[in-house]
């Protein structure tokens, strides 16, 4: 049992928050540690390690990691996506870190040209100098 305490315990310790349910806790003492532990042992367990975070998934609240961003146009988060990509749309996005402003958000035929993402990058640039 000594051996199962400090597995789960290096699993607290390496794991994200959201991750700490105790199916993933089982999942990583068999594949990582060698060790087979009853759910319900693991659940015990997690309630006696880790009572905060079991309170806070009971509730479905889970804390979030904290965004910083120096200031307005200091970071843009550009995305796309191709979902619809086989209707021939492909949309392109972005955002601006501080603000949450949207850049731009276009569509178009194809996400296979770096030049089309540029132009839409090109664009506020140029707007917001």
């Amino acid at each position: 049992m000594p051996q199962v305490i400090s597995a789960v315990k290096n699993v607290l310790e390496s794991a994200s928050g959201c991750d700490k349910w105790y199916r993933y806790v089982a999942k990583v003492l068999r594949d990582d540690h060698g060790l087979r532990v009853r759910r319900d042992d693991i659940r015990l367990l997690l309630g006696i390690m880790d009572p905060e975070g079991v309170a806070y998934r009971k509730k479905n609240c889970f804390r979030r990691r904290q965004y910083v961003n120096k200031g307005p146009n200091y970071m843009w988060h550009v995305d796309g996506n191709g979902k619809l990509k086989p209707y021939g749309f492909a949309i392109h996005g972005a955002i601006d870190g501080f603000s949450r402003r949207i850049l731009w958000l276009e569509v178009a035929a194809t996400n296979k040209k770096p030049e089309l993402v540029a132009k839409f990058f090109l664009k506020p640039v140029k707007e917001l100098k």
